[in-house]
């Protein structure tokens, strides 16, 4: 969905409910449900909201599917068209400031709401997925465990190293 800043001439408040059933390169298990709306002050756009979803993953422990559950999780960002984005880029660089606003840069005269949510759930999926409560299948987790090193990596106890 792309919001047209054209929209904006009748009102500066737009509300959006959406139902998405893929987002690339994320796998899913049901619908992605995106509530939220966007505002306009002076030269900025506001974008803001919840989506809950269920991601499918794998354990980085076992590799085992997991589901995990984004529920009711929060967006923000401020969008700024192209001359304002560079600006604030510029700014921010002079001063080697990081300002904490969420800023994104419009393209095309359109706020991309899909690609802005699909790296918010990008950001909000766990780097290190498990499973809850440990792992079913720990074979693999005891045989190459902590108390002995994996024999693929025994190999490099027997180099030398020379100065």
């Amino acid at each position: 969905m792309k919001i047209k800043l054209k929209e904006f001439i009748i009102s500066d408040f737009k509300e959006f409910d959406l139902n998405l059933s893929s987002i690339d390169g994320i796998i899913l298990d049901g619908d992605v449900h995106i509530n939220g709306s966007v505002s306009k002050a002076e030269n900025e756009y506001i974008v803001e909201g919840t989506y809950s979803a269920n991601i499918k993953s794998s354990c980085v422990r076992c590799l085992e599917d997991i589901f995990i559950k984004l529920e009711k999780k929060k967006f923000y960002g401020i969008f700024l068209n192209e001359e304002d984005y560079f600006n604030y880029q510029k700014l921010s660089s002079e001063k080697e400031i990081m300002i904490n606003d969420n800023y994104f840069q419009i393209k095309d005269e359109e706020i991309d709401i899909l690609e802005f949510i699909r790296e918010q759930v990008i950001l909000d999926i766990p780097l290190y997925p498990r499973c809850d409560g440990g792992c079913l299948n720990d074979t693999y987790l005891k045989k190459y465990g902590e108390d002995q090193p994996d024999p693929r990596w025994m190999g490099l106890l027997d180099i030398e190293i020379k100065n």
